[in-house]
């Protein structure tokens, strides 16, 4: 099957206009063991790095349940070259909160997924390509390693666990989609596909697929296979939840509104996550900037999100 990327729940609205916390994502370091060439992170690197103390962590997760946080989605970087990963999944898990792993499962060996399962994650798994020179054009690292990441998508799988492959579609690796999905589905694990996010400083731009290339993508794939990235009613559901309900938390401390704009609301270090989410004069600016068609905000040319073109909450 391939996942649908936007559809809320009836709870996540309801947590969206009380402006809880829901679903923060956590860049745990910045270390990372690839070089996505479409990586908001192109800095990331396994030599230099920053990362959250596991003692910070740990505060941050009592924080972030008091803010009404549900779900923590474990970032980097490449989360898994966290030293304190393992015990890092057992802290949130032990405030009751669940997990996923956003990885390119290169290091979830046999060992890794043991002690992981009985903290019971789930995983999402970024292989964007099927073929191993498509690979090593796409990561950044010997396409060697795409045998290696598939094995452990299967092995995750075969653990019990929950796992998704990711596919960003983009100029080098698009022509492939049709046989990654068709691939996936066979295995029963399910595809999540997005298209690579067009960087504010323009430094991906020729990443980006081309019409041609996307006109002949969605017409290989079957309607009812491709991810739905926008919502069907505009007065119904919310089109974009960042600052609302997610937020990141990133590896040097700093709280922000938005993945791909990088919006800097305050810094973990310096204030708690109460004070930044509800008090702090950034995340109020923010949100009153993207709930006004009027205002000049680059939330309302995003291309992540092409169809927001309103108020974020209705009602």
């Amino acid at each position: 099957m391939v996942g649908n990327l936007g559809l809320l729940g009836e709870f996540e609205r309801e947590a969206i206009r009380h402006r809880l916390f829901f679903t923060p994502l956590v860049e745990i370091t910045d270390a990372c063991n690839a070089r996505c060439a479409f990586c908001y992170r192109r800095e990331s690197s396994p030599v230099k790095k920053t990362e959250i103390p596991l003692d910070v962590i740990k505060r941050l997760v009592r924080e972030l349940k008091k803010v009404g946080a549900f779900h923590v989605k474990l970032t980097g970087g490449e989360p898994l070259c966290h030293p304190d990963y393992i015990e890092i999944v057992k802290a949130v898990r032990e405030q009751n909160l669940s997990v996923r792993t956003v990885s390119n499962g290169i290091l979830f060996t046999k060992d890794v997924i043991a002690k992981v399962k009985k903290h019971y994650i789930s995983t999402v798994i970024s292989l964007n390509a099927i073929r191993n020179d498509t690979y090593a054009s796409v990561m950044g690292i010997d396409g060697r390693f795409l045998n290696t990441a598939m094995d452990n998508v299967k092995r995750i799988k075969d653990a019990g666990l929950d796992v998704a492959v990711n596919f960003v579609l983009n100029r080098y690796n698009i022509d492939e989609a049709p046989e990654f999905i068709e691939y996936w589905e066979n295995h029963d694990i399910p595809v999540l596909v997005a298209r690579v996010s067009p960087s504010v400083d323009g430094q991906n731009s020729e990443l980006l697929a081309t019409d041609k290339q996307l006109y002949q993508y969605y017409h290989s794939v079957d309607r009812e296979r491709i991810v739905k990235h926008t919502y069907d009613d505009p007065n119904k559901c919310l089109r974009c939840n960042a600052g609302y309900n997610m937020g990141v938390l990133a590896a040097n401390g700093d709280v922000l509104a938005c993945t791909i704009l990088r919006l800097k609301i305050g810094n973990f270090y310096k204030d708690s996550l109460s004070d930044i989410w509800y008090r702090n004069e950034e995340i109020l600016r923010y949100r009153n900037m993207v709930s006004d068609p009027q205002a000049e905000s680059p939330c309302f040319s995003c291309d992540v999100n092409p169809d927001f073109s309103y108020p974020l909450v209705q009602g």
